[in-house]
């Protein structure tokens, strides 16, 4: 799988979960803008600089969606095992 796909399925997931995935220049002079989660009227809003790596992106996609509620949510195994590595399947 490449990281690409991974990408992919993780800005997939974050959808079902209702959070909108952006990817935005971050390093404005006017303010500190970091990456992160937030909500802008009612809508969940993951902001990620646009020029991170791949790997980046992934890192910080699964950091977010580590912190939201997914029962309901089908999770690709590869998606599972990186949000939640401890998880045992109990069928």
């Amino acid at each position: 799988m490449t990281p690409q796909t991974l990408l992919t399925w993780l800005e997939e997931t974050a959808e079902k979960a209702g959070i909108r995935v952006r990817y935005e220049q971050l390093d404005l002079d006017e303010a500190v803008v970091r990456n992160g989660l937030c909500t802008i009227k009612g809508e969940r809003t993951l902001f990620i600089h646009k020029s991170h790596s791949p790997a980046e992106k992934i890192r910080i996609l699964a950091e977010a969606l580590k912190r939201v509620d997914l029962t309901g949510v089908y999770l690709k195994p590869a998606v599972r095992e990186l949000i939640d590595p401890d998880d045992e399947m109990d069928g």
